[in-house]
């Protein structure tokens, strides 16, 4: 049986070592990453705005259903130990293919790991991810974060190319998968033609791996990500200046704020010139 707490432990390990890598070795990217900074394009040629954001929420909240729904399925089934598929319970393992498949469209959690990656790789930020267009997302996650997580020899690679399977992905959402409950296995494949035909045999001990890995990834990153911009917003931390392009810096503050009646994070970046010290 699946150790569910070992797989827990070893994904929250890996994540908070992979956030005080970077918060170590680069304090100020550290917190431009806490920003939630984004490129936005529509701002290009309105005065007095920057392309350049911070707090940039929108991510968060077109995926709000899709996150609540995950997590109330996760404390359905997952607060109890021992759970696994059965005939009786194979819609769940439907399920979770559907989440898994979700987890890894997830463009915040994508965007997340793929900074997260390149900063601890001595990376510039990547300010235009254009994951959200999901071309060529496979290569994303195979060459900008996991292979950098791994050239740093930070264990959170290993987790996440031991989680992440596209082949799922593809065949959940094509459906073309089928589901043996006696052999407990899933077969999945894809491709319309003869030259193009793939297939996999994965068991259903290997999927819930897999899936457990991803989900704690998401869960504990978006988390982890909480809980230090409250920290560094509590804190008053300060950036020093961050190179966003040759001609331009930018500075961050971090400090609570009032929305309604509670206090939240908040982080204001100034793009400010190098040549004339103007914003």
């Amino acid at each position: 049986m699946i150790d569910i707490g070992n797989i827990f432990n070893e994904c929250d390990t890996a994540l908070g070592d992979a956030m005080r890598t970077l918060y170590q070795n680069r304090p100020n990217y550290f917190i431009l990453f806490l920003s939630q900074a984004e490129y936005n394009p529509l701002c290009e040629n309105i005065d007095g705005m920057s392309p350049y954001m911070t707090d940039y929420t929108w991510d968060f909240h077109v995926n709000y259903h899709q996150r609540n729904y995950i997590i109330h399925y996760l404390n359905r089934n997952y607060k109890r130990s021992g759970f696994t598929y059965t005939e009786d319970s194979v819609d769940d393992l439907v399920t979770e293919m559907m989440i898994y498949s979700h987890i890894w469209e997830d463009v915040c959690f994508v965007k997340f790991l793929l900074r997260l990656s390149q900063l601890i790789d001595e990376k510039d930020y990547v300010w235009n991810t254009d994951v959200e267009y999901h071309t060529e997302l496979y290569e994303t996650i195979k060459d900008k974060i996991i292979a950098p997580l791994k050239a740093q020899r930070l264990q959170l690679g290993e987790i996440i190319e031991a989680a992440y399977s596209s082949n799922v992905r593809n065949a959940f959402s094509h459906s073309m998968y089928s589901i043996d409950v006696d052999r407990r296995e899933i077969l999945l494949w894809g491709g319309r033609t003869k030259e193009r035909r793939w297939q996999q045999m994965m068991s259903f001990d290997e999927f819930q791996e897999k899936f457990l890995k991803s989900i704690r990834i998401w869960n504990t990153l978006f988390y982890l990500i909480n809980e230090c911009r409250r920290k560094a917003a509590e804190d008053k931390l300060v950036s020093g200046m961050i190179p966003v392009t040759e001609t331009k810096n930018m500075q961050i503050w971090a400090e609570m704020r009032k929305y309604g009646d509670k206090y939240e994070p908040y982080f204001k970046g100034q793009v400010i010139s190098i040549n004339d010290n103007k914003r």
